[in-house]
């Protein structure tokens, strides 16, 4: 039997693993005649696509339950207001991938000119007791 730690019984064969899969395969969209007559590495797009469709599909419901969420609590709380306009989801990841809210460049900038008006005041106590 060799080195082969399984079985005949416990062995899988190929064929039984590509049918195994092939529901998988066909329930995202890949077509019968791809997954049988195509090249082997074409399934690797697809499940990517699934993965990212899930993820889509999850931050969705994430969504649609920040929307409840909000419905409820201004129902119960006249302090609380439902939006008036859809959340920008596309706005706020624009955000994240450009780096800084201009909020955050606005404090930027005011680090920056303080950080600038402390060393041009200590560069001239410094010239004025000679160290420089």
């Amino acid at each position: 039997m060799g080195d082969c730690p399984l079985s005949e019984e416990q062995a899988v064969s190929p064929a039984e693993i590509f049918n195994e899969a092939f529901p998988y395969y066909l329930s995202i969209g890949m077509s019968y005649d791809l997954y049988w007559d195509g090249r082997p590495e074409l399934v690797i797009p697809y499940r990517k696509a699934d993965v990212l469709r899930q993820k889509r599909e999850n931050n969705n419901a994430w969504l649609q339950g920040a929307y409840f969420r909000l419905a409820v609590l201004s129902s119960l709380d006249k302090k609380a207001k439902y939006p008036k306009q859809p959340i920008e989801i596309a706005a706020q990841q624009e955000v994240k991938r450009n780096g800084l809210t201009a909020k955050q460049e606005k404090a930027k900038a005011a680090m920056m000119a303080f950080a600038e008006r402390f060393n041009q005041k200590n560069a001239l106590r410094c010239r004025s007791k000679g160290v420089i």
